[in-house]
């Protein structure tokens, strides 16, 4: 009986103990490929993580300066997935730019009429509770390092983003630093 009493206070303290899994600290704007990404979403930290076991990819960066036979040249895709879907915004945040070519601030949008995924400019805003995808309308994209031999790309983005109904979101205060894959 003395076994399960102590077994059972240590489940407690170890539970007491245990960090709140609904509060990560948002990602501070670095250049080292840490693998990084947060914005806010009206107002809310919106932080790539993952599930308690692993199972998704918090942040994924796809970059081609050359043409390949599905990407035309200056191809970027940025996917930063908040998996603790216990929050109201948890979900993922998506950025496809064209013509990426070095730092500097590129414009974003969504292109709905495009005939191959990957020959426009695309993105938005899925949120899983709501089971909704908000397209961007306008926004920018800051690219503040692209290191081809190292694969580093950081940078900021913001963006406005609409549903099928007209219901906007606000995607503000963007930061990534990651490696990317070609």
């Amino acid at each position: 009986m003395k076994i399960l009493a102590t077994i059972s206070c240590l489940f407690c303290l170890l539970m007491a103990c245990r960090k709140n899994n609904n509060t990560l600290p948002f990602p501070t704007e670095t250049q080292s490929g840490l693998n990084s990404f947060g914005c806010y979403i009206d107002g809310k930290a919106f932080v790539a993580s993952t599930t308690v076991f692993g199972n998704v990819k918090p942040l994924t960066i796809y970059y081609t300066p050359n043409p390949t036979p599905y990407y035309k040249a200056g191809f970027l895709s940025i996917q930063g997935i908040d998996a603790r879907y216990a929050l109201d915004h948890a979900g993922n945040v998506t950025i496809q730019k064209l013509k990426v070519f070095g730092t500097g601030e590129y414009p974003l949008g969504h292109a709905f009429d495009c005939a191959d995924p990957y020959s426009c400019d695309r993105g938005g805003y899925y949120n899983a509770k709501e089971g909704k995808t908000y397209f961007i309308e306008t926004g920018s994209l800051t690219i503040t390092k692209l290191d081809t031999i190292s694969k580093i790309i950081s940078g900021r983005f913001r963006f406005t983003a609409k549903d099928s109904s007209g219901n906007r979101r606000d995607v503000q205060g963007g930061v990534f630093d990651g490696r990317y894959t070609n």
